[in-house]
């Protein structure tokens, strides 16, 4: 190191790399007792910046690149999530985001999500199904206009929603979004009075009233 650069003396661990301003084995990282001195020029800061490796980085920051790993991690599953590859869950399965494709219907005494959506899908147009936490999300297109018509559009997507949670569906709720000519309505339907129709204890009108307040 020329007199007219400004430096100082480090140490470093032989057998990890690791320095430190003073010769204090054993090693932080490593527990070696092996030093050798060595004498940083101000021009090694510009190597470093010009060459930095990128494992040494991830070796020295284990926290950080397992953190890093984790959030691509959940930014690949929820696009993969969104565009209906899969579903993914919380390990308790109680919370679920994703679209949720079309199954066919069989005769085991219960629906699944993508069963209901095939009920729904016979009468129509069924632009998306998903997960959206604890309850669907569902977008239906219809070519009806006037409160009249279109209401009546959404009832019968509810009373198929009351057909769902009553043989076994587990949607704490259903958010329906019925796509018209002239716009949008938007209702939720609470599993609770969607499985009080199913089982009786709520008349058509009563239901009626509950999905369309």
């Amino acid at each position: 190191m020329s007199d007219d650069e400004a430096g100082y003396t480090e140490y470093r661990c032989t057998n990890c790399g690791r320095t430190t301003p003073k010769n204090t084995p054993p090693c932080d990282r490593c527990g070696g007792y092996d030093f050798e001195r060595v004498e940083v020029r101000a021009s090694d800061f510009d190597d470093e910046i010009r060459g930095g490796s990128t494992l040494a980085v991830v070796r020295d920051n284990p926290g950080v690149a397992a953190g890093i790993v984790v959030v691509v991690l959940g930014i690949v599953l929820a696009a993969l999530a969104y565009g209906g590859v899969l579903v993914v869950a919380d390990p308790t399965g109680t919370y679920r985001f994703g679209t949720v494709p079309a199954e066919p219907v069989d005769d085991d005494g219960t629906l699944t999500a993508g069963e209901f959506r095939t009920r729904v899908a016979a009468t129509h147009e069924v632009e998306r199904l998903a997960w959206g936490g604890t309850g669907l999300d569902m977008r239906v297109r219809t070519e009806a206009t006037g409160g009249g018509p279109v209401s009546e559009e959404i009832l019968s997507v509810a009373r198929t929603y009351a057909e769902y949670v009553g043989s076994g569906g587990e949607a704490a709720s259903l958010t329906l979004t019925m796509e018209t000519p002239g716009g949008e309505a938007r209702v939720t339907v609470a599993a609770a009075d969607a499985r009080a129709y199913a089982n009786g204890e709520l008349t058509d009108a009563q239901y009626r009233e509950r999905v369309l307040g």
